[in-house]
């Protein structure tokens, strides 16, 4: 089951709604240079993001390089 939850599927939208943003920023944080979120592409009009991947990016946006 943790295998299931770990490669669960968000829609761009659905990611906006949990990082309390708009779906703009969304599409900016994937395409920002310096450390990108993660996205994968189903088809021609279907990004979606790894649970997995956004844990791992939020993790890398709020750790302190101190």
């Amino acid at each position: 089951m943790l295998v299931m939850e770990q490669n669960q599927l968000y829609t761009i939208p659905e990611v906006a709604d949990i990082l309390s943003v708009s779906v703009s920023q969304i599409y900016r944080y994937t395409k920002q240079e310096e450390n990108p979120l993660p996205v994968i592409h189903l088809g021609e009009k279907t990004p979606r993001i790894r649970r997995e991947d956004l844990d791992k990016w939020i993790a890398s946006q709020t750790s302190d390089p101190n």
